[in-house]
């Protein structure tokens, strides 16, 4: 990978340019270099910072703008401050995920939804099959949302228990549930829980699958549009949350009898686990790159800030660069301790 141009100056996003489509500049291909002409830290850092000839490392990246903002900024800090050229690869599936961190395919994955995994890739991660870097810091949120003007029509609705009358059902009824009101589901191989919740609150709502992430936005394209009701399984952060000006209806909190009922199989009437996103490593790497293996573990992105930097890729059309660029132009205080010995 070809070095880039140092030019004096002492911010990050004082000359990015960024290639304005928000996608290219991440999800891209093993090898690729991060994309900028300037080199934005000071001549003396970058005489201390980019020791020549270190090896290459490669970061695991799924589709989600979340985690590929969470790679580039972590590509951008690597490459530039502890001097390794990065590539970021995509990653399929959990399999192929674990097996390329065992096999040195992969240094680190930096964003894990754990409950996204296979029974099988959880064991094995916890049976010490690679390393585990700690949370990232976002902390997911999956569950039931409306867009804010139902609940701005009817404050009730931002809670489960309006949502057992019979009148609530037929609010939100369409052709294919009658009386009933329509819940919509998304893709029907994912993990979720919305019949059960449904069966053991006993709310008037059958659950219709949209098929797909896609048909899902483009319902509630169509549904907000005409600020007709709609309730859905969605989950934050996402630029689809800002975008719709989508809130969450609180469900029951998980409880001891609810964790129980969840792991016995049975209807749990309460709402999905809060969950703290996670990052992995190649298990060698902190014996093999000890200063890589430092910055990884402290490195993290707090819930809000991934918040803005999704809204500024996804519904502003930022670069993803530019956007981790000026991020870390504004918060050096944050990311200068993930760098000392």
């Amino acid at each position: 990978m070809a070095l880039l141009v140092v030019l004096v100056t002492l911010g990050f996003a004082a000359c990015s340019g960024g290639d304005g489509d928000g996608n290219g500049d991440v999800a891209r291909e093993s090898g690729a270099a991060s994309g900028a002409d300037t080199e934005t830290v000071t001549a003396a850092e970058a005489r201390t910072a980019r020791p020549e000839a270190r090896e290459s490392v490669t970061f695991g990246v799924t589709g989600w703008t979340g985690a590929r903002i969470t790679a580039a900024l972590a590509e951008l800090l690597v490459e530039r401050r502890l001097g390794y050229p990065v590539s970021i690869v995509a990653i399929n599936d959990d399999r192929e995920m674990l097996d390329d961190l065992l096999s040195g395919e992969l240094d680190a994955v930096l964003e894990v939804w754990p409950t996204d995994l296979l029974p099988e890739t959880r064991e094995r991660m916890d049976a010490g099959a690679v390393d585990d870097l700690g949370r990232l810091g976002v902390v997911a949120a999956t569950g039931w949302f409306v867009p804010r003007y139902v609940v701005a029509e009817d404050p009730r609705l931002a809670s489960w228990e309006a949502y057992q009358r019979p009148e609530t059902g037929r609010l939100f009824a369409t052709d294919q549930t009658g009386g009933r009101g329509r819940f919509l589901g998304t893709d029907p191989s994912w993990l979720q829980y919305d019949e059960q919740i449904i069966e053991a609150l006993s709310l008037p709502f059958d659950v219709v699958y949209s098929g797909s992430e896609a048909a899902t936005v483009a319902e509630l394209e169509e549904r907000t549009a005409s600020t007709e009701p709609v309730l859905l399984y969605w989950w934050s952060p996402s630029s689809e949350v800002t975008r719709f000006d989508l809130v969450p209806v609180q469900l029951p909190p998980r409880d001891a009898a609810c964790e129980s009922a969840a792991a016995a199989g049975e209807p749990a009437p309460c709402a999905y686990p809060e969950e703290p996103v996670t990052k992995l490593g190649a298990t060698d790497l902190a014996d093999r790159l000890p200063d890589l293996h430092r910055f990884l573990s402290r490195f993290t992105v707090s819930t809000a800030d991934q918040q803005a930097l999704i809204d500024q890729v996804d519904n502003d059309g930022l670069s993803i660069r530019t956007a981790v660029e000026r991020w870390a132009d504004d918060n050096r205080a944050v990311w200068e301790p993930w760098l000392e010995p």
